[in-house]
């Protein structure tokens, strides 16, 4: 088992190492099965700046770090630092969303 020091020195050269890591794929599985692999966005346990409206029962997919992994790394493996999400409110919360807007098509189609 490594150390928090070294698991922050991991983080501080390659983030992406972080998550190959032993201690990380222990710790995600264990939020997942603290929060029954439910994403607790969707299911309203978990208050957030992105609001939901309807509450819905859905199968997470991903164990999110509330305080960023780059800005705060010593929160790496700390429970309260992370929840399960599934990928819709995984990307919201990310700020990668979804492009709603619809797009402009290529041709103009004309009948």
């Amino acid at each position: 088992m490594r150390t928090l020091d070294e698991l922050v020195a991991i983080i501080n050269v390659d983030p992406i190492k972080f998550y190959k890591t032993r201690e990380w794929r222990d710790k995600r599985e264990e939020i997942m099965a603290r929060d029954h692999r439910e994403c607790q966005r969707c299911s309203g346990r978990w208050k957030s700046d992105f609001p939901i409206k309807n509450t819905r029962l859905t199968q997470a997919k991903y164990v999110h770090h509330i305080q960023s992994l780059i800005e705060a790394p010593y929160l790496c493996i700390d429970a309260g630092n992370l929840t399960s999400l599934c990928f819709t409110c995984h990307e919201t919360v990310e700020r990668r969303g979804f492009n709603k807007e619809k797009k402009i098509p290529l041709t103009i189609e004309r009948w």
